[in-house]
């Protein structure tokens, strides 16, 4: 286990901002975190999970679609590099 610092943080927002990284933690919704490692990513946006996170049901026409879950990993590839540039 991490501490939620360490961790990136993927908000679904109330409003109609949808999903998106949320890396100061401070955006109201529903939160789910990954750790920053490249596994963690791969397995946390895999189809499916992050729905099944945010209790978005399958016949909901809320679903998650590609381009956001692609928007999703860049942005967070991105935290994931400057979080290590800062370490060293």
């Amino acid at each position: 286990m991490k501490a939620k610092r360490e961790m990136i943080r993927i908000v679904k927002s109330p409003d109609s901002k949808g999903i998106l990284v949320d890396p100061q933690g401070k955006e109201n919704g529903r939160g789910a975190y990954i750790c920053p490692s490249m596994d963690c990513v791969n397995k946390a946006l895999q189809p499916g999970i992050l729905n099944k996170v945010f209790r978005i049901s399958q016949n909901s026409n809320v679903s998650i679609s590609p381009e956001i879950m692609d928007g999703l990993k860049r942005e967070i590839l991105v935290l994931i590099e400057s979080h290590r540039s800062a370490i060293h």
